[in-house]
């Protein structure tokens, strides 16, 4: 036989083969990540298809608000807020709360997307109930990472864009959170765990948060980000691998000296306490709160936020979450009204929240104002 057909022929062959092994492959990535969402954030759950009653009600209004308790109460301000823009408008501006009690920016985000018709402008005031539900699985808390780091890489999100399958690769978890209703964890984590757990929600916070923040711009809708006030005077609560027993009843000594007046004594302590154990928020609390009683509100500000920063609660209001909405908001170039500032400049000064831990009133109205001041040139 001719060399050049011998060699042709075995050519021919081997591309074949090629391209059945290429088949092949792709057939058993497909079969491999068939459970793996495509998406372009990495996510660590799913939501399933949820219904909307109040749908058709949002999409009618030119002023939509949105977020967790915080926001739900702010919704009591409406008729001040129409009446301001009434002084401006002779229509009446349609504002709708969409806000529930315990919804995490995941649920309001899942509602956004929801939306055929956007508004003019969207408030988010949320992020103080944010980690009431299991988002994820810690026992893969390096794989996560794993996903969080694929998700900064620029090449990786070049191939997700081009082609968004690839997403099932890049962000593959072993195990994804579904969520249908809304279902508060009971879980009880170990001292390591706790702490990996708070570092992972807070990643998914900003990654959801920076998806509301493109879609509203995408739908030429006006995103208007509230920071949430912080009562940094509710006592933190500790995480497992700051504190023991032993360590427990010598705060407690320190505590008896501050209510016997022995305020010097206890502050030598507390400076011990803060160089040994970093990460005790109760020590930064007591630290702070001393100080605040003696007049010196600037050296209780940065423990009190300190504190709260290492507070293991995830029912709070949180500096940290705080932080990544002025740093979204920052990058994203989207209003920002800092209205945790707005009320912790007096603090010390007068009580800032009522019992149930939310503002006085004299703050939301306030916080109404300024709304009203940046909406109006919207509509």
């Amino acid at each position: 036989m001719n060399p050049d057909k011998i060699e042709k022929s075995q050519g021919f062959i081997f591309m074949k083969n090629f391209v059945l092994f290429l088949v092949l492959l792709l057939a058993a990535a497909i079969f491999f990540f068939k459970d793996v969402p495509t998406q372009r954030f990495p996510y660590t759950y799913t939501i399933k298809k949820q219904n909307y009653p109040e749908l058709l009600l949002a999409e009618q209004a030119d002023v939509l608000l949105v977020g967790d308790r915080q926001a739900l109460y702010l919704g009591e301000f409406i008729p001040m807020l129409q009446d301001l823009f009434f002084q401006t408008f002779s229509q009446k501006v349609k504002i709708y709360n969409w806000a529930s009690p315990k919804e995490g920016i995941h649920r309001t985000l899942d509602k956004i997307k929801s939306l055929k018709k956007f508004p003019v402008a969207i408030i988010y005031l949320g992020g103080s109930e944010e980690f009431l539900e299991k988002l994820f699985n810690v026992k893969h808390y390096k794989r996560i990472q794993k996903n969080f780091e694929q998700y900064a890489d620029i090449n990786v999100l070049s191939w997700i864009e081009r082609f968004p399958i690839t997403s099932r690769y890049f962000f593959y978890l072993p195990q994804y959170i579904h969520l249908g209703q809304f279902e508060e964890s009971l879980e009880i984590l170990g001292a390591k765990e706790e702490l990996q757990k708070n570092e992972i929600n807070l990643k998914l916070f900003e990654l959801a948060l920076r998806e509301l923040s493109a879609i509203t711009l995408n739908n030429k809708s006006e995103l208007l980000i509230l920071t949430t006030p912080v009562n940094l005077l509710q006592e933190p609560s500790v995480c497992k691998a700051a504190t023991n027993d032993k360590f427990r009843n010598e705060l407690y000594k320190v505590e008896v000296l501050l209510q016997n007046g022995k305020i010097k004594e206890a502050l030598s302590i507390l400076e011990l306490f803060k160089n040994s154990t970093l990460a005790n928020a109760k020590v930064w609390y007591l630290y702070g709160k001393t100080f605040l009683e003696l007049g010196r509100s600037d050296v209780a500000l940065q423990a009190l936020r300190y504190a709260n920063a290492l507070d293991c609660s995830a029912i709070k209001d949180s500096v940290l979450v705080n932080s990544i909405k002025r740093r979204v908001a920052r990058e994203y170039s989207i209003r920002l009204i800092d209205f945790n500032e707005m009320v912790n400049k007096d603090l010390g000064a007068k009580d800032l929240f009522t019992p149930s831990n939310l503002p006085e009133d004299q703050y939301w109205k306030t916080l109404v104002k300024d709304l009203e001041e940046k909406i109006a040139p919207l509509l």
